[in-house]
């Protein structure tokens, strides 16, 4: 890398794939030790446990959804948006259903 490259370039050689593969990554973890803690919270870790796959399956799904909706700048907030929105609005519903039963 030179000294007249802008320090921005980084992102079109490659450092938006590595963004676009590290956000679901990161989205799965964090979004599964919450499924599990909201099931050992109210007592239903079968649920938990439910809820940890449904939220691998949605950031998976709402990254690739995110990645295909936008062009080359834009791909990486519209990927992180899916990665981010689809599991944290699985996490809204189906918390409330496993605290009332």
């Amino acid at each position: 890398m030179g000294m007249n490259q802008p320090p921005a370039d980084w992102l079109a050689s490659g450092g938006a794939y590595t963004v676009i593969f590290g956000q679901p990554v990161i989205s799965c973890v964090f979004f599964g030790l919450l499924a599990i803690r909201i099931g050992k919270i109210h007592g239903a870790e079968g649920d938990g446990c439910l809820l940890l796959i449904a939220n691998i399956v949605l950031a998976l799904l709402g990254s690739a959804v995110g990645f295909f909706s936008g062009s080359y700048p834009t791909f990486i907030y519209t990927s992180l948006a899916g990665t981010i929105a689809l599991p944290g609005l699985a996490t809204f519903v189906f918390a409330n259903r496993i605290a009332k039963s």
